[in-house]
């Protein structure tokens, strides 16, 4: 099992984020259920923060695609790392938009952190260091 967290810009307009936000958790639900790849996607004004886990050729592989996709550049790896199980077993590339409050509510940070502390990295003041990186404190 692997983790690779990075972080990358939004290249489109403002006015399509919206939907290419959309088409991106629709695709990715379906490739990376095929793949057995499972994580989250965070988006905050015109940037974003993926967390995503599983086999690392196949997140090898789907880093080499997001690298090539024009709506967004700028990735830079935060984390790449062998894990001992997944995180985010529950979660099939679910997006949270932290600019809507009601994503960017106290139970979905309650359940991501709680995933987060058990599951990821021994120090869980690292989603902290995430959270701060991706809104730019």
């Amino acid at each position: 099992m692997h983790m690779i967290v990075y972080m990358s810009e939004y290249n489109g307009p403002d006015d399509a984020i919206s939907a290419d936000l959309k088409n991106i958790e629709a695709t990715a639900k379906v490739n990376n259920y095929r793949h057995n790849i499972t994580g989250v996607l965070f988006h905050f004004d015109r940037k974003f923060l993926q967390v995503i886990e599983g086999a690392e050729d196949n997140l090898r592989a789907l880093m080499e695609k997001i690298s090539l996709d024009p709506r967004h550049h700028n990735i830079d790896y935060l984390v790449d790392t062998p894990v001992e199980f997944r995180g985010f077993e529950k979660w099939n590339m679910d997006t949270l938009n932290l600019n809507n409050p009601a994503e960017f509510n106290v139970d979905n940070m309650r359940s991501l952190t709680k995933n987060f502390e058990e599951n990821l990295l021994p120090r869980s003041d690292a989603l902290i260091y995430f959270y701060r990186k991706l809104l730019g404190a």
